[in-house]
This record gives structure tokens, C-alpha cells and sequence, in this order.
């Protein structure tokens, strides 16, 4: 039923296969600007921007932790949970993705404000050694005070649904308004297509 496996990819369809490169560039200018004039918050940009310039499946980014993110000599990298073992537990396997440093900029930005964040419903500074075990895209309002941090950040309990990325991307195909230059009309995002794109490339 529906098209066959592959047929969006196959036959580059303009609406659901990969993107064109000046679809993408126009995508990536487009976040910066509105990120950079206030039409777009930090979080839907870093939504954005993670899945357009890594491809990783929606379960892959809300689980990302704050210590996902890693430099090392002179390169930035994000550690992504492996999201399709069914056998395997909740971030029991990792798969390390270079990326580029504006990305690196804007999910440090991120980073910063969720550590802002749980600060001020604490009322008090997170400890040293919890900062980097926040998700690094929470649910703040389900973090209870009264009860242990470090329980609550073992599990999956904090950290965003997995439809927020779906959400975001809608909500940002609205804001940045790219048209493409093969349809003329508004480019259609989701994960799915950004995933083509990086296969295709």
C-alpha cells in the first residue's frame, strides 16, 4: 500500500525526497537569520539545525544529554544515542558525529540556558557534577525539587517528547517561509528528508 520503500529517494520528489543544495543552503541562511533577529527561539533553531546538518532520527536529538557534546583537538562532535535497538537500553550505545562549529556555538548556547534553567527552578546552582547530565532539551516543568536530581536525570522522565522535534520543524517551515526553486512553493521539512539528504550527498 502507498509507494514502494525507497520512492521518495528513487525519484527525488520534490515534496518528500532529499533536499536540493539550495534548498539546504537556503534552509540553514534562513534559521541563522530568524535565530538571529528573534523570529525563531534558541531551542526551535537548535532543532533545526541539528537535524539538517546531522540527518539523526528525532529519538536520537531528545535524547542528548549536555556531555553528548564533545571537543576534541580542535573539532566538535556530538555522541548520539543509538535510536533503533529494540534490545539494547536507554542510551546503552552511542554513535560519535563530527560536526561544524556553528553548529558547536549554537547547541553550547543551548546547553547553557537549559543549565540557567534548572538553576532557577532549584533555586540554587545545579551541582558541579549533575551539569553535565541534563538534557541538553528538557521538559523543565516535570523536574521535581523535593526529589533527588540525579534519580530523575537516570531516567528519560526530563527530557523533551519525541514529537517536539516534528512540532518544531513545522512550526519553523512557518517562520523561515523557504521556497523551493523547484516547486514554488513553501519547502516542506521534516526529519525524514534531511536523513535523504545526507545519504544522497
Amino acid at each position: 500500500k502507498g509507494n514502494e520503500k525507497g520512492y521518495a529517494v528513487q525519484s527525488m520528489c520534490p515534496e518528500s525526497g532529499p533536499l536540493t543544495d539550495i534548498e539546504m543552503q537556503g534552509i540553514v541562511s534562513r534559521v541563522t537569520e530568524c535565530y538571529a533577529d528573534g523570529s525563531l527561539e534558541l531551542r526551535d533553531a537548535c532543532y533545526a539545525m541539528i537535524v539538517a546538518m546531522t540527518g539523526r532520527r528525532p529519538v536520537q536529538i531528545t535524547d542528548l544529554k549536555i556531555k553528548d557534546l564533545i571537543s576534541e583537538g580542535g573539532k566538535y562532535f556530538v555522541n548520539f544515542p543509538r535510536g533503533k535497538q529494540k534490545s539494547s537500553g536507554w542510551r546503552s550505545s552511542f554513535n560519535r558525529f563530527q560536526i561544524v562549529e556553528d553548529l558547536w556555538f549554537i547547541l553550547q548556547a543551548q546547553a547553557d540556558a537549559v543549565k540557567d534553567a534548572f538553576n532557577a527552578v532549584m533555586g540554587m546552582p545545579v551541582p558541579l557534577e549533575l551539569n553535565s547530565e541534563l538534557p541538553l532539551f528538557p521538559v523543565v516543568r516535570k523536574f521535581n525539587p523535593s526529589e533527588d536530581l540525579q534519580g530523575q536525570l537516570a531516567t528519560e522522565l526530563l527530557h523533551a517528547r519525541v514529537l517536539e522535534v516534528a512540532e518544531t520543524l513545522r512550526k519553523v517551515k512557518k517562520v523561515i517561509n523557504v521556497i523551493s526553486e523547484r516547486t514554488g512553493a513553501t519547502t516542506h521539512l521534516n526529519s525524514y528528508r534531511f536523513r535523504y539528504t545526507l545519504g544522497t550527498n
